[in-house]
């Protein structure tokens, strides 16, 4: 058997900035009909009429708010940060939502980090644990600009994986995963 964590906002701590997660949504018509559902996307915390960062808008009095009177009365001079999912909506006291590496983790055998910006927020959040990480000197020209392919090796989920990565910098797509035994 395996177990899907559900968080609730207002409750249980508030999602890591830039992963993505699933939020659990309902609708209600006239108090009768009931329609849940739910859509995934990238957790944006709203801070960017006060600083650059995160960070530096707390510091600057900035602060994280998940109710829902103070994100509609919002105005410029606010130091309201509200939690955003990209193409969803906000996330309000009261709202289910769960890591999409969880979920998917729980339904399928897919290597769930298979964006960069993904792979990189797992790495800092103890997520997953980078064993080698071999960076290809060998780069390619191509049209739409250089390229190398980049292995690491992870584990996750009491899992070992064989990852290879195609792109430079910041801007490296999964190219190619592979559970491996060990």
């Amino acid at each position: 058997m395996k177990t899907l964590k559900v968080y609730e906002i207002g409750v249980d701590p508030l999602p890591v900035e830039g992963s993505e997660v699933v939020l659990i949504t309902s609708n209600c018509s006239f108090g009768m009909f009931e329609d849940i559902g739910s859509r995934e996307g990238e957790v944006v915390y709203m801070h960017g009429d006060i600083a650059d960062t995160l960070e530096e808008a707390i510091e600057l009095g900035g602060y994280i708010t998940t109710k829902r009177e103070d994100i509609r009365d919002w105005d410029e001079e606010s130091l309201s940060i509200s939690i955003e999912v990209e193409g969803v909506g906000s996330m309000t006291d009261g709202d289910k939502w769960m890591y999409v590496h969880e979920y998917l983790s729980a339904v399928s055998d897919l290597f769930p980090f298979q964006s960069w910006s993904s792979y990189t927020i797992a790495l800092q959040e103890g997520w997953i644990e980078e064993v080698s990480y071999t960076k290809d000197d060998t780069e390619f020209d191509t049209p739409r600009g250089d390229i190398r392919f980049d292995e690491s090796v992870v584990l996750y989920d009491g899992k070992t994986y064989h990852l290879t990565w195609c792109g430079v910098g910041d801007h490296k797509t999964l190219h190619v995963w592979k559970e491996v035994s060990e």
